[in-house]
């Protein structure tokens, strides 16, 4: 029989290989999957894409308005670097994954000791189907990693006496990670239930010592400064640039009182998801004369279709509570109350001041304050809640996922821009709608028209005709009443207009800086305008979504028994700890994950009962890693304590 440390180290080394092969491909197919580039989204990419050009730029979030702190920086941050270091975004969002996913399952390795159990982790959630959804540019994409990261770097200074250290770095990393998270979503506050969890746990573990007390005491003390240390830093470099100490305007206490303070006015019933219907805003115009002013662009038709109505629809001839908070920002702008950022606060201090003042002496009828991202609810809508809950489940065992895509905005002004920021990453759009939009006439005294030959393109490309009164009134020539045209082309470089009767060619590069004019031929070509968007050589391939199409349909059959056996698992381990009265490290993760996926999904069922479409697989990005960790760990947690526990090293003397 072999040596036990021989056959140790074979094991190891299959692992490595293994897990190492695993995190190539996984992010090797991400770097190949279609992303649509959304450069009209001015809210969600385009936003994040500008606010990290101008970080990139050293120019931090840029010139100040309604729109540049909206939303937090880690996004940002990270597209910037990614742009910075040279790598697409989406390979980097691949990268940062993998390396979670490994960090994770070295954590669960220290605590567990089992190294198969691991790797098998580890391979479970890199090949989650969830983490080859990412198809736009948006931060949900890194909220998975960012959740691993921080519980694997809290796990290592947790167990870290049983490598014989101290893990002061291991708690510094994890307040920063935390932060970093914080920084990145306006919804944190999901993960303090799993985290107190876990902490509550060691804490009453660490009570009986001496020694563990202190070791935990200055842990948690090192994570606290760690995230405080991030935000502050974060909400400093707002205060130089722009006045104000917070790392999110939405969360400033003026804003967030006056929209709260809107929300508990009264007239009539509440609606359901519009926080401040037409009635309550007109009544509360004639109690502030803050808010009053807000009333033409709040008011005014226009403003109340399209965006404002898309989510809920009983809500289009009003405001949405997903869309109401933008809207009063962008009213409060329309009036030049965003000129600084003092100033907005200022001015939003005095519509809460105001509407305070009317509901405390009975000029409106007021409930209490509530919350400023939960408008009011009624009966009827807590009657929904178990199904909005049983919605997400449903997302979280990935059946009834669709595989769509928005297409991305070919014709938004800065969609090559940002296309090329974020890594020039594939696109699912049809090839007619990339490439150069040329858009211009011609004019010949000769019958004929004009064509365009392109570098690679099999003949001529077609030129339509397009009405053109205006040339033939010019020319005075009937003739010319069909001399307009607008050609989509393959790129600017390789291609040029030719006539069809004949004479030399003019390429499209020398008519880049339109408008401009050129002979060709007898006749006279004229550019109005070109437009250079996504290049049709960005096409995806046909294999990586065959691939993703593969990985997806596997996991509609696994992960439903995955659940199902983990939460057996995990009931049957409540009631063994509850018998034996001890907790093992394997079960108290699995409740530590179970709780956060918990709390990820009564929250957005809570906004999406309240306010908007919550219950979405962007939104549960990061639950999905957070169910599959639960439900191996629970059913890891069967098997007891692992060689870690039995075998434990004493930790180092304080």
């Amino acid at each position: 029989m072999p040596a036990r440390p021989g056959i140790d180290a074979w094991r190891a080394r299959g692992i490595a290989v293994a897990l190492a092969l695993s995190s190539l491909l996984f992010i090797a197919l991400v770097h190949h999957l279609p992303v649509s580039i959304l450069a009209g989204a001015s809210y969600d990419d385009a936003w994040f894409w500008q606010r990290a050009e101008s970080i990139a730029a050293g120019r931090w979030f840029g010139a100040f308005d309604h729109m540049t702190l909206i939303k937090g920086s880690g996004y940002p941050l990270f597209l910037a670097a990614s742009h910075v270091l040279g790598l697409p975004a989406t390979t980097m969002q691949a990268v940062l994954y993998a390396l979670a996913c490994l960090l994770l399952g070295g954590a669960v390795y220290r605590m567990s000791g089992r190294p198969l159990l691991a790797m098998l982790l580890v391979l479970a959630l890199q090949g989650h189907p969830a983490a080859l959804g990412w198809n736009r540019v948006i931060r949900d994409n890194i909220g998975g990693a960012q959740i691993l990261i921080a519980l694997a770097c809290l796990l290592y200074f947790l167990y870290a006496p049983r490598a014989g250290k101290r893990g002061w770095r291991w708690a510094l990393l994890a307040g920063f990670a935390f932060a970093w998270l914080w920084s990145t979503r306006e919804d944190g506050i999901w993960v303090l239930p799993g985290v107190a969890l876990l902490l509550l746990a060691h804490a009453a573990a660490a009570w009986r010592e001496r020694a563990g007390r202190r070791r935990l005491g200055v842990g948690l003390g090192l994570m606290v400064l760690a995230f405080a240390a991030w935000l502050s830093l974060v909400a400093g470099a707002n205060l130089v640039q722009y006045g104000v100490f917070t790392t999110v305007d939405t969360r400033a206490t003026s804003y967030r009182d006056a929209l709260s303070t809107l929300q508990r006015v009264r007239v009539g019933p509440p609606v359901a998801q519009v926080p401040v219907p037409e009635r309550v805003r007109e009544a509360v115009y004639v109690a502030s004369p803050a808010f009053a002013r807000l009333r033409p662009y709040l008011e005014d038709p226009a403003q109340r279709g399209g965006d404002a109505c898309r989510l809920p629809p009983h809500a289009c001839s009003d405001y949405s509570g997903g869309w109401f908070l933008w809207a009063l920002r962008a009213a409060a702008a329309s009036i030049g109350e965003y000129r600084s950022a003092p100033a907005a606060d200022a001015y939003f201090r005095q519509v809460a001041d105001e509407v305070d003042a009317a509901c405390d002496d009975g000029r409106l009828a007021c409930t209490s304050r509530l919350a400023a991202s939960i408008p009011p609810v009624d009966q009827a809508q807590w009657s929904t809640l178990p199904a909005r809950v049983a919605k997400a489940i449903t997302l979280l065992t990935w059946q009834g996922v669709g595989g769509g895509q928005p297409p991305s905005d070919t014709a938004a002004s800065g969609v090559r821009a940002m296309w090329r920021f974020v890594g020039s990453p594939p696109v699912r759009d049809p090839a007619d709608a990339l490439g150069v939009q040329v858009v211009g006439w011609f004019h010949d005294t000769r019958p004929g028209w004009l064509a365009v030959r392109c570098a690679g393109e099999d003949g001529r490309v077609e030129v339509t005709r397009q009405p053109s009164p205006d040339i033939a009134l010019h020319f005075g020539d009937p003739a010319a009443r069909m001399n307009r045209f607008n050609v989509v082309l393959p790129a600017l470089e390789g291609c040029a207009f030719e006539a069809t009767t004949g004479g030399a060619s003019v390429p499209l590069m020398a008519l880049a800086a339109a408008p401009r004019a050129a002979n060709l031929g007898s006749g006279t070509l004229n550019i109005d305008t070109v437009f250079e968007g996504i290049p049709r050589a960005a096409r995806e391939d046909a294999w990586p979504r065959a691939a993703r199409h593969v990985v997806w349909r596997v996991h509609e059959y696994v992960l439903p028994w995955l659940a199902i056996a983990g939460l057996l698992a995990f009931l049957w381990a409540t009631l063994s700890a509850v018998r034996s009265r001890r907790v093992v490290p394997l079960y108290l993760l699995a409740a530590v994950a179970w709780c956060l996926v918990a709390a990820r999904v009564g929250l957005l069922a809570l906004v999406d009962m309240s306010a908007f479409a919550a219950i979405r697989v962007d939104y549960l990005q990061p639950a999905f890693p957070l169910a599959v960790l639960a439900a191996i760990a629970s059913l890891a947690s069967l098997g007891g304590d692992g060689p870690a526990q039995q075998q434990r090293n004493p930790p180092r003397p304080p």
